[in-house]
């Protein structure tokens, strides 16, 4: 059937009337490449972690440690709710093997010297061709998540055709971005996580960026960039899912709720019962014009309301090509010579595996007998090895509530860790030493301090201080920024420093973003959100990135904050955090008058009964009588 305007929705027709206005410019994400038969990230993903994770693809029967920790993380990285976030896996990967060449070899796969070395040819597809004419007839910026060429392709086809002219310009987020003060010529691409390839065509391993910590650093002028595009032309998102902690943030604030801009955010993708409850949230925080369908769709339900033939012609080149390319195959020799480079010691994969699994928020029982275990029976391991092992036995007793246990682990730590040599891990041992204190300070709703309360505080408030100052003059230190938004969160509960709490932790996040510290960012974001009360933005923004890191305890405390307390109670349950666990009890009941059920009060005492802490514990004590069961 022909289509006119009469087939079209409203959300589609306004689409294509800002696109005819040359109105629109476009982000891609990594969906663009899938219909060129381009190796996904999920394919690259899991390939690397069968290589450096041998027991992620074992066929046996039998079930070692190895096996059963890595169905777990098999899981997460297939799942659609809480995926594993690649940034995360890549930046775990290069600190247990830090050579970066061999490790990124696998996305060389994108590289076309190695697809003609295979007799492969790999081809942009339709998105790739409209996408290129457009932004150069329109005379605005291409911007593209995606490491690959395929653009770059498309751009001399249609050149040697004749249908554009001009030249091609490529940025990258080590570089200036392009300016807009002049008429833009040909095609500017802005490849905003690196590309694949140097100038030579050779692997540009040092260019893309695959960890968080490279995510995280976008400078003030590639954000003001988006902003001054966002001012005057429409933004669409095509092959995106906005799960990066970089640029999404950007427009998440320029188009939230009430904002006086003047333009609209299009959202093209199928939006059905498949999409994910992640990609809808993000929709609709960013009040997106729903376009409903896969791009090729969209193109050729508007083809024939198009100015010229141009949509009709992009799909002509398109069609006219082969794709019959094996992602196996394209994987396959590279594959082979990394395992021939790689040795993955039994130890190395078990620490690794565990890193990961923490790291996505893992704190479950499993995990973490797994972990005090292989601490009892590794005593003579590598020493580097053994640290990364008791760092993450540190971690999950902070998150179970055992204080005396996280105590005399960072002491442990501390104790065996040569300062000189290894300053960032004994740093840590210091930090974690105080904090350990400081979670003992009874912090529940309702709860008023008793005077042992007050003199805990005091000195662990002193204690805090005096570390910082000690070390105030040291070159940048995650651990350390960490420690004094920990310092910060004690003096937030003195309401009149609470602007001057505020001023402090916005200077700490935005030096904590120009650093690539995303642990520190989603900290700041975590008290920023309890500080500016009903900010939505900031809110969903802070849980999203708690997500994406496996911050999940960030996550329980934000949605304890505004209310949600069933969603906080049953995330804090879930992810093994104990101390989580009872302030939102005790937040449901303050909530309803003192009053819970029993099998909440159940719960109640079963968490108690875990805390070893005795300013807790009394303070626990006087709580738990002001507690009544709700009859039924």
């Amino acid at each position: 059937m022909r289509n006119d305007v009469h087939t079209i929705d409203k959300n589609t027709k306004y689409f294509n009337e800002k696109l005819n206005s040359h109105r629109v410019f476009f982000l891609t994400g990594a969906g663009i490449s899938i219909d060129s038969n381009m190796p996904s990230v999920q394919n690259i993903l899991n390939k690397t972690t069968e290589i450096f994770l041998p027991s992620y693809s074992s066929e046996t029967t039998e079930s070692s440690d190895n096996e059963v920790l890595s169905k777990k993380l098999k899981n997460l990285i297939n799942s659609n709710d809480t995926p594993l976030q690649p940034e995360m896996f890549y930046g775990t990967l290069l600190r247990f093997f830090n050579d970066r060449r061999s490790n990124l070899k696998l996305w060389s796969c994108l590289l076309e010297s190695h697809q003609e070395s295979l007799g492969i040819k790999i081809f942009p597809n339709v998105a790739h061709y409209f996408l290129v004419y457009y932004s150069v007839m329109a005379g605005v910026p291409l911007l593209t998540m995606n490491y690959d060429t395929l653009f770059e392709k498309a751009f001399i086809e249609l050149k040697d055709l004749g249908l554009i002219c001009g030249h091609i310009q490529i940025y990258t987020p080590d570089e200036q971005p392009p300016s807009l003060e002049n008429k833009i010529s040909g095609l500017v691409l802005c490849k905003l996580h690196g590309t694949i390839e140097d100038y030579e065509g050779n692997f540009n391993h040092s260019s893309i960026k695959t960890t968080m910590s490279e995510i995280t650093k976008i400078t003030s002028e590639w954000s003001n960039f988006i902003r001054e595009l966002c001012n005057s032309l429409f933004p669409c998102f095509v092959g995106y899912s906005g799960r990066d902690i970089d640029y999404f943030p950007i427009f998440q604030s320029i188009y939230k709720k009430n904002s006086n801009i003047n333009t609209n955010l299009f959202w093209v993708d199928k939006f059905d019962s498949s999409c994910s409850t992640s990609l809808l949230r993000k929709v609709k925080e960013t009040n997106a014009v729903q376009v409903n369908g896969y791009f090729k769709d969209v193109l050729q339900g508007i083809s024939h309301l198009f100015v010229n033939q141009v949509i009709l012609t992009c799909f002509s080149l398109s069609n006219f090509k082969n794709r019959e390319s094996s992602v196996e195959k394209l994987l396959s020799p590279i594959i082979s010579d990394m395992k021939k480079d790689i040795e993955v010691l039994e130890v190395v994969e078990t620490v690794f595996l565990l890193t990961l699994l923490v790291n996505h928020g893992d704190n479950s029982d499993t995990i973490f007998n797994e972990i005090k275990n292989k601490l009892n029976i590794w005593s003579d391991i590598e020493h580097s090895i053994y640290l990364s092992l008791l760092t993450l036995y540190i971690r999950l007793n902070r998150e179970r509530g055992d204080f005396i246990e996280y105590r005399n682990s960072s002491m442990k730590l501390k104790q065996i860790t040569n300062k000189r040599l290894d300053f960032a891990t004994y740093l840590y041992a210091e930090t974690e030493i105080i904090s350990s204190y400081q979670m003992e300070i009874p912090n529940f709703e309702g709860y008023r301090p008793i005077f042992s309360d007050y003199l805990l505080f005091t000195v662990t408030f002193i204690r805090m201080l005096k570390l910082i100052l000690q070390y105030q003059n040291i070159e940048y230190n995650t651990t350390l920024e960490e420690f004094k938004i920990r310092t910060l969160a004690l003096v937030l509960k003195i309401p009149i420093l609470k602007h001057s709490v505020k001023y402090f932790i916005y200077k700490i996040r935005s030096k904590a973003q120009s650093q690539g510290n995303f642990a520190t960012l989603v900290s700041c974001d975590k008290y920023l959100s309890r500080i500016s009360e009903h900010n939505e933005e900031l809110i969903n923004g802070t849980i999203d990135a708690a997500k994406t890191i496996g911050d999940f305890s960030a996550e329980q405390i934000v949605l304890r904050d505004v209310g949600d307390i069933e969603t906080a109670l049953q995330r804090a349950i879930s992810g093994g955090n104990t101390l989580n666990t009872l302030k939102t009890i005790i937040k449901k009941a303050r909530k309803n008058s003192n009053y819970l059920s029993r099998e909440e009060l159940d719960l109640f005492e079963s968490c108690e009964d875990k805390i070893n802490s005795i300013s807790l514990r009394r303070a626990l004590a006087r709580i738990k009588s002001e507690l009544k069961i709700q009859e039924l």
